[in-house]
């Protein structure tokens, strides 16, 4: 059964029985209505809906769109993580490979380049957004980006094949910024 149908079928139960509490409470117990409505009553009534639809809407408005650019940022962190698994991945193959091909180290640049490009992104919309606190803690991921491509694209690449230290310094690297990101995420998403 659908939400909708649920929901529907609710109110008109709910309409139902409460009818039939009132048919039935009138025959049982005395309960006597005031029959004359005065202009502070539909007043108070006309000013109850107003309130009401007022406020629905605006917290609706609110925290609607509040949520939809959490979404929205989140998303944009996920696809940088997901630009420095790819990342991680490239490095990963040159290093089994013992060797680096042009291709691969066009690969590895691209990826970094988007890597970046993304986090930047990030950081200018959590500003925007008013996440001060968040924008500033881009500027950490920032630089363990420099660090991490420092580690795969400095010394000796591409002419040589990455060695072991490179290897531990670059999954060191890979193991903080992913451990960023994925704290930022979270941030984000608790608030």
């Amino acid at each position: 059964m659908s939400p909708k149908l649920r929901v529907l079928l609710a109110v008109l139960l709910g309409l139902l029985g409460g009818l039939l509490l009132g048919y039935f409470g009138r025959q049982w117990i005395s309960i006597d209505f005031k029959r004359e409505l005065g202009l502070g009553d539909v007043l108070n009534f006309a000013i109850t809906l107003v309130f009401a639809f007022v406020l629905q809407n605006y917290l609706q408005k609110r925290f609607g769109n509040e949520r939809a650019e959490k979404e929205h940022l989140i998303d944009l962190i996920k696809d940088s993580i997901t630009f420095l698994r790819d990342t991680r991945t490239a490095f990963m193959a040159t290093y089994d490979s013992k060797k680096i091909l042009p291709e691969d180290a066009k690969a590895i640049k691209a990826l970094l380049r988007n890597l970046i490009n993304s986090i930047e992104l990030l950081k200018g919309l959590l500003n925007t957004c008013g996440y001060n606190s968040e924008g500033s803690e881009c500027s950490n991921i920032e630089t363990l980006y420099l660090e991490y491509k420092r580690i795969l694209t400095g010394g000796s690449f591409p002419t040589k094949p990455y060695d072991g230290g490179q290897f531990s310094d670059a999954e060191k690297a890979y193991g903080q910024l992913n451990s960023k990101l994925n704290h930022l995420r979270i941030t984000l998403n608790r608030k």
